[in-house]
């Protein structure tokens, strides 16, 4: 249910459009191309990027098993440090293509399982609406699936962004 006391009335139209979106990319969908589609549908909005580092993005089973015990802990925490490095660098060209494109932009950067980190990032930062892009299977997950899931467990819209 969208919450009309955070929404923003778009002057010209007088429909009311979200106030704050969360967009989740990934290597694939974090790309200045959304910011058209996003700057149209979204013009006054605040739009967070969310990229999620899933614990299966961080190191494989295999290999960790490989490792000596005492070492393992030290390279679990280096691989989701380079991930997370790496959301980071990928996300800041972003912030300054959307500052050039006018948009109101954050980018966060999480780890954790991706439906369940949608989902309590979306409510910890009272998200009126949640944009999955098409393009990417989210680890294996394809959009419309994660946005079933997601969908279930949020009051806000969740749909997915072409």
């Amino acid at each position: 249910m969208l919450d009309l006391a955070r929404s923003v009335v778009q002057p010209q139209s007088g429909l009311s459009v979200p106030a704050r979106v969360l967009v989740l990319v990934d290597r694939i969908t974090a790309h200045p191309r959304l910011f058209p589609r996003l700057q149209q549908r979204f013009p006054h909005s605040e739009i967070t990027l969310l990229w999620v580092v899933t614990p299966s993005a961080v190191l494989t089973w295999g290999a960790l098993l490989a490792e000596p015990v005492e070492e393992r802990t030290h390279a679990m925490l280096a691989a989701l440090g380079e991930r997370m490095e790496e959301g980071q660098r990928r996300l800041a060209p972003l912030q300054r293509a959307a500052l050039a494109a006018g948009l109101r932009l954050k980018t966060s950067v999480v780890h954790g399982a991706l439906a369940e980190t949608l989902v309590r990032v979306a409510r910890a930062e009272r998200i009126d609406q949640v944009l999955i892009p098409t393009g990417s299977d989210y680890h294996g997950q394809p959009p419309a699936e994660l946005v079933g899931q997601v969908r279930r467990r949020l009051t806000c819209a969740v749909d997915t962004l072409d």
